[in-house]
């Protein structure tokens, strides 16, 4: 009996085992995941892009031409190898459709496809697209304020401020945005004119060339230092003010046009300082436009303009055949627009076109912007330029040198190419400074 009961224990818990098991093998049959009877959209077709086979540098838009697309932008996603593109706009024709999308951060070559939602294939076609931006870092540099010029075959000047040993300095970054040299600083200029070592220990406010091919600067809120601008010309054994003001907030930002007028303002106006019958000595500054009270960031000029910047808003003055200008024109005010809140303007620069370039800085998406029908777009949509920019240079070529460093932050200090560009793939080069064939 002990047996039976023994192998009916262990006999019995199997059995029923089986029978659960043999319970839970009754599934329900799973829904398909595909349909074989779901009918699909056509997959998009590419037949050309704009640019051809490729975009250069400072090309913003892209054309996608071919059909299939659907006629919501956001239902056709578009990739440039593994980035995808914002779709800016689409358009069906009878023909062919056309997509245009921004230019995407990353380059190379690459393959550009075409993904419509609802369809059954995917359109590609190999594009390549140029590096957009390169980086230097200057950071090597010990100082705390900078600004730079560019010289021959694109060699950046970049003047510098350093607290210890306190005075100004000129540094050299070549061509190849590796090396940098320093090429001068302001002490040579001390016994030349009769200067005291504090008077140049400010920082640089502009520096650019003019004429005879020489530097000339401004420098910072010393009294004495900035009632005058220099010509920074390291051979010459004579006085080196170009000009002097009545006031250290009267000298700042300048610019030459091609008669070799000197264009200039801080805080009280513009003045106009003529060439004069002394080389590389002016004429006495005299008061221009109608410019009292603004404080500028950045003075150009520009066929037959003066344009002046503040940190809101954006100016030209015509510059009559005296030399004198005109009343100016308002073309930007970004206090004006909600998209700039608390954005201050850094610089401005302009293309041989016209096209008007602006650096802003605390903007936490763009730095760069393009005026275009009389209102201003970021130059990339995309997150391709770096923030926070000082100030914008342009070089030999087509290409737009982007500055920061103000700061004096380690991280901060570097030095920024960009290559700039029509849509159609033409380089657009920057409009002539004047001085530089005085």
């Amino acid at each position: 009996m002990k047996i039976a009961r023994f192998i009916l224990f262990v006999l019995v818990p199997p059995v029923c085992a089986l029978v659960l098991l043999s319970a839970c093998n009754n599934f329900a049959t799973p829904p398909r995941i595909w349909n074989p009877g779901q009918s699909y959209l056509p997959g998009a077709v590419i037949s050309g892009v704009s640019p051809s086979i490729s975009a250069i540098a400072g090309v913003r838009e892209i054309t996608v031409v071919g059909n299939g697309f659907s006629k919501v932008a956001d239902s056709n996603w578009v990739w440039l190898g593994t980035q995808q593109a914002i779709v800016k706009r689409v358009s069906l024709g009878a023909a062919a459709d056309t997509l245009v999308i921004y230019r995407p951060p990353n380059n190379g070559l690459l393959t550009l496809k075409v993904v419509v939602l609802g369809s059954d294939s995917i359109g590609t076609t190999p594009y390549g697209l140029e590096s957009p931006v390169s980086t230097s870092d200057i950071s090597s540099i010990p100082a705390t304020y900078l600004v730079m010029e560019a010289g021959k075959n694109d060699t950046m000047l970049i003047g510098s401020y350093v607290q210890s040993p306190k005075g100004c300095y000129i540094y050299k970054l070549s061509p190849n945005g590796v090396d940098i040299n320093k090429y001068l600083d302001t002490a040579y200029l001390k016994p030349l004119i009769n200067k005291k070592a504090t008077d140049f220990a400010q920082g640089f406010v502009d520096m650019k060339f003019g004429p005879g091919g020489f530097l000339y600067a401004t420098f910072g809120t010393a009294s004495t230092t900035a009632k005058s601008l220099y010509c920074l010309e390291p051979d010459s054994a004579t006085p080196v003010v170009y000009a002097k003001f009545t006031a250290a907030n009267n000298a700042g930002y300048f610019d030459f046009d091609d008669n070799g007028n000197l264009y200039t303002g801080k805080s009280t106006g513009l003045f106009l300082v003529k060439r004069g019958a002394t080389p590389l000595i002016g004429a006495a500054p005299v008061a221009v436009g109608d410019y009292a009270g603004i404080t500028f960031v950045e003075i150009r000029v520009f066929n037959k303009f003066v344009y002046a910047a503040s940190a809101t808003n954006v100016w030209m003055s015509p510059i009559n055949s005296d030399g004198t200008v005109g009343s100016k024109q308002q073309l930007v005010n970004i206090s004006s627009d909600t998209a700039f809140t608390g954005d201050k303007i850094t610089s401005i620069n302009i293309a041989a076109d016209g096209t008007l370039l602006l650096s802003v800085s605390n903007n936490p998406t763009y730095s760069l912007y393009i005026l275009q029908n009389g209102s201003l777009t970021p130059y990339y949509k995309d997150n391709i330029l770096p923030t926070g920019i000082d100030q914008l240079i342009w070089g030999s070529d087509r290409y737009l040198y982007l500055s920061r460093g103000k700061t004096g932050a380690a991280t901060a200090v570097r030095f920024y190419k960009m290559g700039i560009a029509k849509e159609d793939n033409t380089p657009l080069h920057g409009a002539p400074y004047l001085g530089r064939g005085l």
